[in-house]
């Protein structure tokens, strides 16, 4: 079997197959809209496994992805974007904050983006590994459109 050389997506191939209006519906056209969350660290520093909420999406979004950006941490600490309570992110996707200022980029699990959020949802971060050290400041964006 030879490898492929042009590949197309199945989104592509509806467009292909009729237009733009063949596409996904209510996303094409909706303007992406965000929730933005800042967070600074108190004396206190944050325990390994403390969970810090950001901001709320209202009910119908379907959560596209999120802006995470953190200053300098001594240590190693890793976290997961959490949407209600529920992971939203790969495990861990939030990693090395050691290696700062962390600026990621990181696309909402599949569940999210293609189904509607039932009721409006609480955005965190739950971390793991290491704490967070005092006067770390973060930001997260949560970026979605309404259903």
């Amino acid at each position: 079997m030879a490898a492929l050389t042009t590949a197309n997506s199945v989104e592509y191939t509806k467009y292909a197959a009729g237009g733009i209006s063949n596409l996904v519906s209510k996303v094409w056209g909706q303007p992406v809209l965000s929730a933005f969350g800042k967070y600074t660290v108190p004396a206190d520093t944050l325990a390994d496994t403390c969970e810090v909420s950001f901001s709320v999406v209202p009910k119908g979004a379907r959560v596209l992805g999120f802006i995470f950006q953190c200053d300098d941490n001594s240590a190693k600490a890793t976290g997961t974007i959490e949407v209600g309570g529920t992971a939203a992110s790969a495990a861990g996707a939030i990693t090395d904050l050691s290696a700062g200022p962390v600026k990621l980029f990181i696309a909402a699990l599949d569940t999210f983006s293609q189904t509607p959020l039932t009721a409006d949802s609480v955005v965190s971060v739950q971390f793991a590994d290491h704490g967070v050290d005092a006067a770390v400041v973060m930001t997260l964006t949560t970026l979605y459109v309404l259903d």
